[in-house]
């Protein structure tokens, strides 16, 4: 359950206690019986609560990668992994062994990474294959994925297909960093 703090937390200067004050006592008292006989202890997470971004940049672009994927006759999801490799400045590499290639790039799929082969390489005296892994667009900051919108926008104008207009862009731009 996500509690909301009221105020400045403290910690009490004579005993081990966290004091919390929370908007709603009643949520509290729910949260705490709720645990109140718990197997397990029990954990709370205090975290900075962020605003989330706007899904419109990303609609925006699952939106031009179809008609994208539509004019080049392609799945959706060969024509975002291109736009990756081409627009994505949020990457790292991963030496692996040969033998595990293909299972490494379908477990980093499934999290959104996604990996493709660079070459072999020598680490010490074994051989291994250079991943290049690029990170889905949902963990993008609005540099990059202005970044992305820029490529895609440019890739799909080349393709004679019709974009959104540059105030439009702009602001799918700035509402992604909110």
């Amino acid at each position: 359950m996500i509690l909301e703090v009221a105020g400045e937390l403290k910690i009490s200067p004579y005993e081990n206690l966290l004091l919390v004050p929370v908007k709603s006592r009643e949520k509290a008292a729910k949260a705490i019986e709720e645990v109140q006989d718990a197997k397990y202890p029990v954990v709370c997470e205090i975290k900075q609560q962020r605003p989330k971004r706007s899904l419109n940049a990303n609609a925006y672009c699952w939106v031009l990668i179809g008609k994208i994927a539509e004019k080049l006759k392609l799945p959706n999801g060969a024509v975002y992994e291109v736009m990756l490799q081409r627009y994505s400045e949020a990457y790292t590499y991963m030496v692996v062994k040969p033998t595990a290639v293909e299972k490494v790039k379908a477990t980093l799929k499934a999290g959104h990474i996604y990996a493709y082969d660079v070459g072999t390489v020598k680490v010490g005296d074994k051989e291994g294959v250079q991943l290049q892994l690029y990170y889905g667009s949902s963990t993008f900051d609005s540099k990059q994925m202005a970044r992305l919108i820029d490529g895609i926008v440019s890739e799909a104008k080349d393709l004679g297909i019709e974009t959104a207009t540059p105030a439009e862009l702009a602001r799918y731009k700035e509402e992604w960093g909110k």
